[in-house]
């Protein structure tokens, strides 16, 4: 039954959804990671030399078990880590046009509540009730998800993008994904879908004029010049 005047609020000016993974998506994880392993295990791991997934393979030094226990170092995910290069100013400009909700996984209840401090540090336009703490990303629904693991992507019903790691560069991609190098990447991927996004981007970039190289990267501003020209 319907009520004379109502309406329905979630057809509303509603937004797509963008669901974010937190680990060397939003956060630099995996530098601060392998820098624990050489200090405690006297190793000259790089991380960049981690090419599966699987990565206790390659943490010579110590158990699978330690590996995993290095995760619950106090403060690695609240103070060590840092925002990954360009996430805070990307994805405060996507919440002004999507929903933006963080899904991590988390192993342990400190880790939670260090993974709330980071992002009430570094990205206050994310409100704290707006983060999924999930193992099984599968259950989670939206239009859009950017992870670094594509086996969560695989299973997504909607569009998947899979930040570049180099753990992830040789595996086979589902349909529903695209790989994206960097935020700037990202968010030129969504300007693309979303009119309104394009056009607040062009209206920064005249009125910053020359000064918008120093907020994007030089593929962006491409992006936003080929734009123009379509037009």
């Amino acid at each position: 039954m319907k009520l004379d005047g109502y309406k329905d609020i979630t057809q509303l000016n509603k937004k797509q959804t963008i669901l974010v993974d937190m680990d060397q998506v939003l956060n630099n994880l995996n530098v601060e990671w392998v820098r624990l392993y050489n200090e405690k295990y006297n190793d000259n791991l790089l991380y960049q030399n981690i090419t599966d997934w699987i990565v206790y393979d390659f943490f010579k030094n110590c158990t699978h078990e330690q590996v995993w226990e290095l995760l619950e170092t106090p403060t690695l995910f609240s103070k060590m880590v840092k925002p990954l290069e360009d996430s805070v100013k990307v994805t405060e400009i996507l919440s002004k046009f999507f929903e933006l909700y963080i899904v991590t996984s988390c192993s342990h209840p400190n880790i939670i509540l260090e993974k709330f401090e980071f992002v009430e540090t570094h990205f206050p336009h994310i409100h704290r009730s707006d983060i999924v703490t999930c193992k099984n990303k599968c259950l989670i629904k939206g239009d859009y998800m950017i992870d670094d693991y594509v086996e969560n992507l695989r299973c997504f019903d909607g569009k998947g993008l899979l930040l570049n790691t180099s753990y992830n560069l040789n595996v086979n991609l589902p349909d529903n994904t695209i790989r994206v190098t960097s935020w700037d990447d990202i968010l030129m991927y969504f300007a693309i879908q979303n009119k309104e996004l394009m056009n607040y981007l062009v209206k920064d970039m005249f009125e910053c004029g020359e000064s918008y190289i120093e907020k994007f990267d030089i593929k962006t501003v491409a992006g936003i010049k080929n734009y123009l020209n379509l037009k």
